[in-house]
Parts: C-alpha cells; sequence; structure tokens
C-alpha cells in the first residue's frame, strides 16, 4: 500500500514538472510572439516617419510657398481673370494643405515630440471633428507623463484606432481621460456592450497586451484602462 501510494506521488510530481515545463516552453513561446510584433511595428512606424518626413513636408514646403506666390501677386495691377484664376488657384491650394496635413498626421504625428500622445491625440480628433470627418464626440480630460518614443508613437495609433472604431460603430459619445501613467475611455452601458461584441476590440486588446510597456483592460462595466509603464 506504502509502495502504491510513493508511485502515485511520482507520477503526481512527474506530471506536475512536465506541466510546468511545458507552460515555459509557452510562454517563450508568448514572449518571441510579442517580440517580433514590436519589431514589426518600430519598423513600420519608421517607414512612415521616412515617408512624411522625406516626401509630404516637401510638398507642404512648396504649397506654402505657392500660397506666399499668390499673396504678393494680389497686390499687384492683373486684370480680372487672372484674379479670378488666382482666386481659384488659392482655394485650391489651401484645400490640398488641408489634406496634406491630415495624411502627414495619420503617416507619423510630427506634433507628437512637442504635445506628447495626450495633446497629439486631442490635435487629431480635433482636425477630424472640425471636417466633420468623424461624427463621434470625446471629451478629453487631464494629462499623461512623458514616455519613451517608441510608448508614445504606440499609444497614439492606438488611440487613433479606438476613436475611429467608435465612429464607424456610431457610438454617440466617450470620454477619455489621461491620468499621468494611465488613461480611461469611459462610454455608457449601452455604447460599451456595442463596442464589447466588436471585433476591432478583440484586436485593440491582442495588439495592447503583444506591446512592451502597455497592459489593456475593463476597469469596470462602462470604463476601458490602458496602464502605461
Amino acid at each position: 500500500m506504502k509502495e502504491s501510494t510513493n508511485n502515485a506521488t511520482l507520477q503526481n510530481q512527474d506530471l506536475l514538472d512536465q506541466t510546468i515545463a511545458e507552460n515555459k516552453q509557452l510562454m517563450e513561446v508568448i514572449k518571441h510572439k510579442n517580440l517580433v510584433i514590436e519589431n514589426l511595428l518600430e519598423t513600420y512606424e519608421e517607414i512612415r516617419r521616412y515617408l512624411s518626413e522625406k516626401n509630404l513636408d516637401s510638398l507642404e514646403q512648396l504649397l506654402y510657398s505657392l500660397l506666399l506666390l499668390i499673396r504678393a501677386l494680389e497686390g499687384e495691377p492683373i486684370s480680372n481673370s487672372t484674379k479670378d484664376y488666382m482666386k481659384t488657384l488659392k482655394s485650391t491650394a489651401n484645400e490640398q494643405l488641408k489634406q496634406l496635413r491630415q495624411t502627414s498626421t495619420f503617416l507619423f504625428p510630427t506634433c507628437l515630440a512637442d504635445l506628447g500622445p495626450a495633446g497629439s491625440i486631442r490635435a487629431f480628433y480635433s482636425n477630424l471633428s472640425k471636417e466633420n470627418i468623424i461624427r463621434v464626440k470625446i471629451a478629453f480630460q487631464g494629462q499623461l507623463q512623458r514616455f519613451p518614443d517608441r510608448i508614445e508613437i504606440q499609444l497614439f495609433r492606438v488611440l487613433q484606432r479606438i476613436i475611429r472604431t467608435l465612429d464607424e460603430l456610431t457610438i454617440p459619445q466617450a470620454t477619455i481621460i489621461f491620468e499621468r501613467d494611465r488613461l480611461k475611455i469611459q462610454l455608457d452601458q449601452e455604447s460599451m456592450t456595442i463596442l464589447k461584441q466588436s471585433s476591432e476590440l478583440i484586436y485593440v486588446h491582442h495588439l495592447v497586451d503583444s506591446m512592451q510597456g502597455m497592459t489593456f483592460s475593463t476597469f469596470d462595466e462602462n470604463e476601458l484602462l490602458i496602464q502605461l509603464g
């Protein structure tokens, strides 16, 4: 009887050791997967930064130069037909400059270095809202402390995606609260139910969890929480 008990104990110990070894192996696989995703995201952001700086910045300068030239010519004695043409050209240049700024922000938010992620996402939302590109009403509160560039750009991308998702789901309003090293997204109960049923939230959840320096959770039934650092 004693020998049988000892054999069972040994078998249980072997099973426990095997489970621990398998869990360690699984954790290594997850860690490697997250590292690969993070490296891909960093490379992706570098490409976006390059495109923004090397291509869009030069186009923006060209449009500014054109607008300055038009302004200088407006004081010159020119025919009415030329004035009409200049007016049309000025309107077109201003519209192209506005679209270029929006594209530049989507590629890489150059204001991030000065404003940080909280200020940058406010500016991003304000531009889209003024142009009636999105309909969701978002109230912003508080501020974040500064983080390494890698975390700030990733957080900006996550919030970009969340804001666009809220709008696509026709959620009427939300509140984003910045609290030094974390942020909370508050919705009413009906809106939170709609968001939780969206596959996009699952994607964002997995995306955040794969990034070093960020964790994602449901704070309570009406709040989503992203912890930084």
